[in-house]
């Protein structure tokens, strides 16, 4: 037979011993692992409302890039609706330009005109012409 072994009643004994030792400590680490246990559980509470906040945010940035892209096509289109209209501006400019020379030419061909002799010599018959016109309106309304 087996010399020096123990017998399962000395061990369960010696088991039981231990087990008497360890209960104290295991009496002041029980208190701890439950508050460590609530302390898991507020965390993991804590860490699901974070968790929810950053999935409302995920959503929100979603839905703000999807304004910023649509507001951006709408920078785009307002930008190539100015270029437009600047290019007519630009036109209408050209335009007036030419019509202010072509004003000031007609001003220079009519300038010219009322310095001619032949206006000058003109004058009473203008002026005859326009003092029978007033005669023939003064008679209709009579």
């Amino acid at each position: 037979a087996l010399v020096g072994r123990p017998t399962d009643t000395q061990a369960m004994q010696e088991l039981d011993k231990v087990g008497a030792a360890l209960n104290p400590a295991i009496a002041l680490f029980a208190p701890l692992l439950a508050a460590s246990g609530e302390k898991i559980a507020g965390l993991a509470k804590a860490a699901a409302d974070k968790d929810a906040r950053l999935l409302q945010h995920q959503d929100q940035i979603a839905a703000l890039s999807g304004a910023v892209a649509a507001l951006e096509g709408t920078v785009t289109e307002l930008k190539t609706t100015v270029a437009a209209q600047a290019e007519q501006a630009a036109n209408l400019g050209r335009t007036i330009e030419t019509y202010k020379t072509e004003i000031d030419a007609l001003n220079a061909q009519a300038e010219e005109i009322f310095q001619s002799t032949g206006w000058r010599l003109l004058a009473p018959l203008r002026w005859y012409g326009r003092q029978r016109e007033r005669l023939r309106r003064s008679r209709r309304r009579q």
